[in-house]
């Protein structure tokens, strides 16, 4: 009564009824979860899904086994006449069920427990489950289902975020089977996710060495084994993946990723290219295929599997990264500030997008435009290091006086140069640059001199060398100007 929405009993009623009927049995009330139960082991035997009515009875013999469904109301005589045959023989507790004699075209089936155990999963009734696929064991002699159903946990507690319960589920499951190389694979799989690779690799070669034909834990391995830079382990695992499955495109994309480490630029393009064709909207596998092909001196192909990768997620930051790069190298930068003037149009609170949109604004000319996006970049991203660096170096060396701004270019500075602890070469020559056009001179040449001596420490010859130059412009006590308009 009380799971019924519109009831009016209540849980003294039925106490009250209990005691006054002087019910000697063991009695309570049926919750929601007890009733899905039973109406799961209805539906198991008669392969239908009409709800159960109230009343229904069900007859249990001493092991616990349901014997009889009684659907409406029942008589006392009829129940203890079926409980006679509860100790009987198979054959004749069927032959007393059936209204009338014949032969049987073939034997009626036993338990449904796997079906059953499928539809307690489902409906995340675990510990059920699991004791019913317990008994499924029992009966086989194995732990085949209650280890297929700790993997089938883990991974649900895997996406949910619970790692801690998917650990243990397959440890559990491992207890149980520890010969099962599904749940090596599948543990090892979730340690590769923690970032624990030797339990990772223990693993994942355990589940290998129990069934070589396993795809999956070749490919974890051979990642694995690349994570911790044992790359001809590496490529050997991979391979027996593409071997037993050559549609395995991450198998493919992690083979291309050692070749692209040891410079062997021709065969990571075929084995990128590979991946593509299997799976042609991986983006990051584009990627890795456009940044081969660039360090093989072909741009303009990069830039074909770019603009690929972007029709699939077309505001994907690294893919925009080097598809902008690309045009601006090839002469078109009117294509990269467009491109990403569509995403910002698409994307308005995506900080990164307006820092890079910013960045060839100002390489364009734009720069009252640029300061506009790197605003709201920094406004977005709150103490966006890049915005502010651009920002504090526009407003200190620009040649259009009304673009400076020598009081906000030292606060945004002082800000960075306190971010990076003074010991970022770049933001240090920025701070420079501030205190020149804001007429500090000395604390210019000072801050010069740390800037070039952290460039030099860092091996930033090039970046050293630039900030010399401007310094000194600083020791004539003359503002650094930049030639872009």
């Amino acid at each position: 009564d009380e799971i019924v929405p519109d009831s009016s009993v209540a849980a003294t009623d039925v106490q009250q009824l209990l005691k006054r009927l002087e019910i000697p049995f063991d009695a309570g009330v049926a919750d929601e979860a007890l009733f899905e139960k039973l109406q799961f082991v209805h539906d198991m035997v008669y392969d239908h899904d009409l709800p159960l009515p109230v009343p229904t009875n069900l007859l249990i013999d001493s092991a616990g086994r349901l014997a009889a469904i009684y659907k409406g109301a029942v008589s006392v005589d009829r129940i203890l006449s079926d409980a006679q045959y509860l100790t009987t023989d198979d054959a004749e507790r069927l032959a007393a069920s059936l209204p009338a004699s014949g032969r049987w075209v073939a034997s009626p089936t036993k338990h449904r427990l796997p079906q059953l155990v499928d539809k307690l999963a489902s409906a995340d009734m675990r510990d059920d489950a699991m004791e019913f696929a317990k008994r499924l064991d029992n009966l086989t002699g194995s732990s085949e289902e209650q280890t297929a159903l700790a993997i089938q946990f883990s991974r649900q507690k895997s996406l949910a975020g619970d790692i801690a319960g998917a650990t243990q589920d397959l440890q559990n499951a491992l207890a149980n089977s520890p010969n099962s190389a599904a749940a090596h694979t599948e543990l090892g799989t979730v340690y590769a996710r923690q970032n624990e690779l030797p339990k990772a690799i223990e693993h994942l070669s355990k589940a290998v060495s129990i069934d070589e034909t396993l795809p999956d834990a070749w490919l974890n391995l051979g990642i694995a084994l690349r994570r911790v830079n044992r790359m001809d382990d590496a490529i050997k695992s991979l391979e027996r993946a593409t071997a037993i499955d050559p549609q395995l495109a991450p198998a493919h994309d992690s083979l291309g990723l050692i070749a692209a480490s040891r410079g062997q630029f021709s065969e990571a393009i075929q084995h990128f290219r590979s991946a593509v064709d299997i799976d042609p909207e991986n983006t990051r596998t584009r990627i890795n295929l456009a940044v081969a092909m660039l360090k093989q001196g072909r741009p303009e192909d990069a830039l074909i599997e770019l603009q690929a990768a972007l029709v699939h997620e077309p505001d994907m930051p690294a893919a925009l990264t080097y598809a902008t790069e690309i045009l601006s190298r090839l002469g078109r930068p009117e294509e990269a500030v467009a491109m990403l003037q569509e995403s910002v149009e698409r994307k308005p609170r995506v900080a990164p997008l307006r820092i890079m949109l910013a960045r060839y604004l100002e390489e364009a000319g734009n720069t009252a435009h640029a300061i506009r996006e790197y605003r709201e970049g920094e406004r977005l991203d709150r103490g966006n290091l890049q915005a502010q660096l651009r920002l504090a170096w526009i407003m200190s060396t620009h040649p259009d006086e009304e673009l400076r701004n020598a009081e906000e270019a030292l606060r945004r500075a002082n800000r960075a140069v306190a971010k990076t602890k003074r010991q970022d070469a770049l933001a240090l020559d920025v701070l420079a640059a501030a205190y020149a056009e804001a007429g500090r001179f000395d604390d210019a040449i000072a801050t010069a001199q740390t800037a070039i001596d952290v460039a030099v420490r860092r091996r930033q010859s090039d970046l050293a060398e630039s900030i010399q130059q401007r310094l000194d412009v600083y020791r004539e006590e003359q503002a650094y100007r930049t030639t872009r308009k």
